[in-house]
């Protein structure tokens, strides 16, 4: 039988989901293309921005990008780490020092980029770059990893502004090594704390940046457990066929869904006909469901779907996984690179509409992405290398995708 079930191994390395990652980080860079319209409030105009046309969808959602980010780490670490850490054969200070010298040292340095930077705006322009809020207990926040703890979003408009996800990974990493240790990752456990965090982020509570990250971290955990009973369980072309045609089916069907609400306009006049609590309660739960599509079902799906297909067909996307090395200072890296384009123009005495040019949005990513592939290979690389060697002289890590 051709298409008969049949078992498959995990492969060492999931380079689709090393592109899904850098493609994600250069979607934030072009949603936060409008930081450069920061000084133009009166002209804005989102047709202004550079191939309004063609990008409007990364313009206008591209923010939701960051939900990849989690969704992927919570993938990726349930595959990795989950067994070993409840197990005990990854200690909790190898667990951090593998994660502390893989995000600090890029973080420190974009830290102190953004702190010059913010400086000479000041004295070019009297006024700091988008991030308003650059003081002495803002800057020992960034310093610590701090800056998302807090119930406020004022965490977003400080120094390296992007940096507010990774400060909500560092409470992820530790809340899943504890879930680890204490063996509470099987798929019932996950199933009930994506539920605790779709439930607290429909009722508005308070650190709703928090929940959020955990939202997806865990939906990213969900997935992977699916993908390990698929795969134990054995899956068949015509299943994987379906799947990818669900997928890409979602990507159309979900922004549209997102945007207009249309499954609450068609369910919430038929519940609403019955007037019972639970009902209503359902009805008035069923525009945040909608809203939150993308994290809720396509991004998980996707990841899901990729992990399957490289899994079949084998290296999938090896030859961009570079995007996924880089992501990281992609995404780091671009705010202060703004910052720096933007003091060049004010120095040449240039108008800041230049950054309507589709020629501007070029020649950034032109720079970007050498600086990110230069950043990785001297710099985040060789220092990572280093603090696992002088703090883990007996540990033997691979290179992984986390």
């Amino acid at each position: 039988m051709p298409n008969q079930a049949k078992p498959e191994s995990c492969p060492q390395h999931f380079y689709s989901l090393d592109v899904l990652r850098g493609l994600g980080a250069i979607t934030v860079v072009i949603n936060h293309w409008s930081n450069f319209y920061f000084y133009q409030k009166n002209e804005l105009a989102t047709s202004s921005l550079p191939f309004f046309s063609v990008l409007k969808l990364l313009y206008t959602n591209g923010w939701r990008a960051v939900d990849i980010f989690f969704c992927l780490s919570g993938f990726v670490f349930f595959w990795l780490y989950s067994e070993k850490i409840s197990t005990t054969k990854v200690k909790a200070k190898e667990f951090f020092v593998l994660r502390f010298s893989r995000l600090y040292p890029l973080h420190f340095a974009t830290l102190l980029l953004v702190a010059v930077g913010q400086y000479f705006m000041w004295r070019a322009y009297g006024a700091a770059f988008v991030s308003k809020h650059n003081t002495l207990s803002d800057f020992i926040q960034h310093l610590f990893f701090a800056s998302a703890w807090f119930p406020n979003l004022k965490n977003m408009e400080s120094f390296n502004g992007p940096v507010w996800s990774v400060s909500i990974e560092i409470l992820l990493y530790t809340l899943f090594f504890l879930l680890c240790r204490l063996r509470w990752t099987t798929w019932p456990f996950v199933l009930v704390y994506v539920g605790i965090s779709q439930f607290y982020f429909v009722h508005h509570g308070e650190f709703l940046l928090l929940v959020r990250g955990t939202l997806s971290f865990f939906l990213g955990g969900l997935a992977f457990r699916a993908y390990e009973i698929t795969l134990r369980k054995g899956f068949s072309k015509k299943f994987l066929l379906a799947l990818l045609l669900t997928t890409a089916a979602a990507w159309f069907l979900v922004p549209p869904e997102v945007e207009y609400h249309y499954t609450c306009s068609f369910y919430q006049p038929l519940l609403e006909r019955f007037h019972r609590p639970v009902l209503d309660e359902i009805s008035h739960c069923l525009p945040r469901v909608s809203a939150g599509g993308y994290t809720l079902f396509l991004f998980p799906l996707t990841i899901f779907a990729l992990a399957l297909w490289e899994t079949r067909r084998g290296t999938l996307g090896k030859r961009f996984h570079f995007l996924g090395d880089i992501s990281y200072s992609t995404y780091l890296l671009h705010f202060p690179l703004q910052i720096a384009f933007l003091l060049a123009v004010f120095v040449l005495g240039l108008p800041t509409t230049l950054f309507h040019s589709p020629l501007a949005l070029l020649v950034f990513f032109a720079v970007l992405i050498p600086l990110s592939i230069l950043s990785y290979q001297k710099f985040e690389r060789p220092i990572q290398s280093f603090l696992r060697k002088k703090l883990l002289p007996d540990c033997k890590t691979k290179k992984t995708t986390a």
